[in-house]
């Protein structure tokens, strides 16, 4: 992901979010302080390469980035193959129904130049494996957005960072949140399935992250690349990053230690 200045460019047309649907996340967090944690992030790790210190980091860029959060709830069956029975001549397969319903909260991305994988914001009332996946090359932390944190976002707002625009409509955030939800609860060994995952509430909240970019040329990227990680202004975490490649740093520093 290669983010241009400013962080987000405009959008001629950007998604629509009704003045209901729209929250902010106010940040907490000072520019010095996050650059602290980027930098302890980018140069204090070991799956950093060994010559991580030659990296020039840019100033931290706070941008009011968009997130769908959406309240599900989830009823439905599935049926799965719980052995086999034999009869003469054949061995027939034994079906087990099992019911699942609860509800759930999944985060969706706003803007898709932040590809944040839909995903289940924390631990849920359905029993199941509610696992995530994600096919981005940048590595994304669960990120919290939570209700208690954000007030309502008028559209003549002063923030003290650049608002991004959305692109993510909120049909297509309810898409996405509804796919995920499904998608978790049924089991790889499932023969058939039949789950409704219905929208309680919806919205759009503008989150603080503090993007840090950086530049790095070296053993583990020798003609050099762009590199960034991202801080929540509202709590401090690193929520998403892409650094040099681990597995090339951490294999040179082993056959260091190994010529001794």
């Amino acid at each position: 992901m290669n983010l241009p200045e400013p962080l987000c460019p405009a959008l001629e047309v950007p998604a629509p979010v009704a003045a209901d649907d729209a929250y902010v996340i106010r940040a907490r967090l000072s520019r010095s302080d996050a650059r602290r944690v980027a930098e302890s992030k980018i140069k204090g790790s070991m799956l950093r390469p060994e010559d991580i210190g030659s990296a020039v980091i840019e100033e931290p860029i706070l941008g009011y980035v968009p997130f769908w959060r959406a309240e599900l709830a989830l009823d439905g069956y599935h049926v799965s193959i719980a052995g086999r029975i034999k009869v003469p001549g054949m061995s027939l397969p034994i079906p087990l129904p099992r019911k699942k319903h609860g509800d759930a909260v999944v985060i969706v991305e706003g803007r898709k130049l932040f590809p944040y994988p839909p995903r289940l914001a924390y631990k849920t009332r359905i029993s199941g494996p509610l696992g995530t996946s994600s096919s981005t090359v940048a590595a994304w932390r669960r990120l919290k957005v939570n209700p208690e944190d954000w007030t309502r976002r008028g559209e003549d707002d002063e923030l003290d960072g650049e608002l991004v625009q959305p692109d993510v409509t909120r049909e297509m955030a309810e898409r996405q949140a509804k796919l995920q939800v499904a998608h978790g609860i049924i089991p790889d060994g499932a023969i058939f399935a039949d789950y409704q995952p219905e929208i309680r509430t919806i919205a759009c909240c503008h989150v603080p992250l503090f993007v840090t970019r950086y530049s790095y040329a070296g053993h583990a990227k020798p003609y050099g690349g762009k590199f960034w990680i991202a801080v929540c202004g509202q709590s401090g975490d690193v929520v998403g990053a892409q650094h040099p490649s681990a597995a090339k740093a951490v294999a040179r520093k082993i056959r260091k230690l190994m010529t001794f």
